[in-house]
């Protein structure tokens, strides 16, 4: 329905119906300045990012975008900063639970 790509309210619990890209596009047309993008299968999971997500919406959309949600460790800031060209990245439980150090990113 989706391609894979759908938007979720209600902490996760429930579909909208919409796709990610068209969802972001229409956020744009409404005035967003940026956006935060987090994928719920990857939050948490430290297997790296949703890169295809964030590249596709990224590419849609001419505002910065900020990628959120599966960072684990430094390589995975790397392979999403090669793949895409996101203007920002946001990773949390990398320092959290002390996996890596500031300086080592």
């Amino acid at each position: 329905m989706w391609g894979g790509l759908g938007t979720y309210v209600d902490t996760g619990r429930q579909a909208t119906g919409i796709n990610a890209v068209d969802w972001a596009q229409r956020l744009v047309d409404l005035g967003a300045g940026e956006l935060l993008v987090t994928s719920i299968d990857h939050e948490g999971m430290r297997n790296g990012f949703e890169t295809e997500l964030i590249k596709r919406i990224n590419d849609a959309v001419s505002i910065p975008v900020i990628a959120c949600g599966g960072c684990g460790h430094p390589r995975h800031i790397d392979d999403l900063i090669a793949k895409t060209k996101v203007s920002a990245v946001a990773c949390a439980s990398i320092f959290h639970y002390n996996l890596f150090e500031v300086g080592a990113i």
